[in-house]
């Protein structure tokens, strides 16, 4: 759906500007979504003010976008249908800020009223809800509450391969091994400074793990990890990295002297912030081809999510983390595994906290409706 300001109505003798929520597609009979606009073109009969009038149709347009995705009629809402909507959809899948919320409830009461009064709705409108605000001050001095907004953090694998598109290197060399970095990222959730550290990725061992899953015929292994504070954690390696390794170690790399994985072209080690370079100058190369992807994002089963299109220039090396741990958390339900569990001892996360926010964006991007209910009853309770 989209909005579309209509000017020059004649009315009255008064020439009036609204807006119009339409259907996508080529403009035709069926494309006027009909009672949020009758109810925008009372609002203009009421009110001259452009910015209160837009708003409203913001507010309507998400409102029913959402029905539509859902399959739902506006004539025939539960309670339940519309807290779903406030608390799923309002402010945790679009993060809206809680005076936008009021306003937005404000504008959904007085469409409904509209419907009633204008004979719409056969019965009068019973627009409840639950709706429970954060409480800002206590949220700021919690210092249990992790410190970010994985809506607008969340790389999808097409995204991913667009970014990658923009590696730019001096040689084939430094190409396949800061395509690596990025891949380490994304598929291990390592950190930024993790990547490049002397103490990880060492090819010795690598090459150790490497031979002994030729020997088993597998195609993962698990490799230790210091992160964080010196802390040490296992680290699954999937075999699309660990294909990535052994073809980087046996083919480019293999003249170089054994020591860290990611290094420089005679083996010295590089910076601790080599990652997010890498993510940083790839990011910018491919903002065009990015910026098109988001703007027209595909129609398939298979699509789960993109990032807003004003979030791409602020993503970092570190989104590949974020990505990384929200992909698993959908990894663990597929296998039967506990997120609970599994989540923080991959991520090195010592805070509660910090795996529920990725079990609830997992739950929010898949629709995960029973995962959902028991997160937003455990924080009423």
């Amino acid at each position: 759906m989209k909005v579309r300001k209509v000017k020059e109505i004649q009315w009255s003798g008064v020439d009036l500007t609204s807006w119009s929520i339409l259907r996508e597609g080529a403009l035709s009979a069926s494309s006027l979504v009909a009672a949020p606009s009758l109810y925008l073109l009372t609002r203009a009969q009421a009110s001259k003010e452009d910015n209160s009038q837009k708003a409203n149709a913001e507010d309507l347009h998400t409102f029913f976008e959402y029905l539509e995705k859902n399959d739902l009629d506006w004539r025939y809402l539960r309670e339940q249908d519309v807290t779903n909507y406030i608390h799923q959809e309002l402010m945790f899948r679009r993060c809206i800020a809680e005076n936008n919320i009021d306003r937005h409830i404000s504008t959904l009461r007085g469409f409904y009223t509209f419907g009633w009064e204008s004979g719409l709705l056969s019965t009068a409108p019973n627009f409840s809800y639950n709706y429970k605000k954060r409480n800002s001050k206590e949220q700021e001095g919690n210092s249990n509450l992790p410190n970010f907004n994985l809506r607008s953090k969340f790389i999808g694998n097409d995204l991913l391969k667009i970014i990658m598109s923009g590696v730019i290197a001096e040689s084939p060399y430094i190409r396949e091994r800061d395509e690596l970095v990025i891949s380490l990222g994304y598929y291990c959730g390592l950190r930024t400074s993790e990547v490049t550290d002397t103490r990880n990725l060492r090819t010795s061992d690598l090459k150790k793990a490497l031979n002994e899953i030729k020997v088993k015929n597998t195609h993962a292994f698990t490799m230790k990890v210091f992160g964080k504070g010196n802390k040490v954690r296992s680290v699954d390696v999937p075999p699309k990295i660990s294909n990535l390794i052994r073809t980087f170690v046996d083919g480019r790399r293999s003249s170089i002297i054994d020591g860290p994985l990611v290094c420089s072209i005679d083996g010295s080690p590089l910076h601790k912030s080599h990652a997010s370079t890498v993510f940083k100058k790839a990011l910018r190369s491919a903002t065009f081809r990015a910026e098109r992807y988001l703007q027209n994002p595909p129609n398939s089963e298979f699509f789960v999510y993109h990032i807003p299109k004003d979030s791409y220039k602020n993503l970092t090396f570190h989104c590949l983390r974020h990505t990384f741990a929200t992909n698993l958390v959908d990894f663990c339900y597929k296998h039967g595994i506990d997120p609970w569990q599994h989540v923080p001892e991959q991520m090195g996360h010592s805070r509660l906290a910090t795996t529920k926010a990725y079990i609830n964006f997992d739950a929010l991007i898949h629709r995960r409706e029973h995962i959902m209910r028991a997160l937003e009853q455990e924080a009423h309770e």
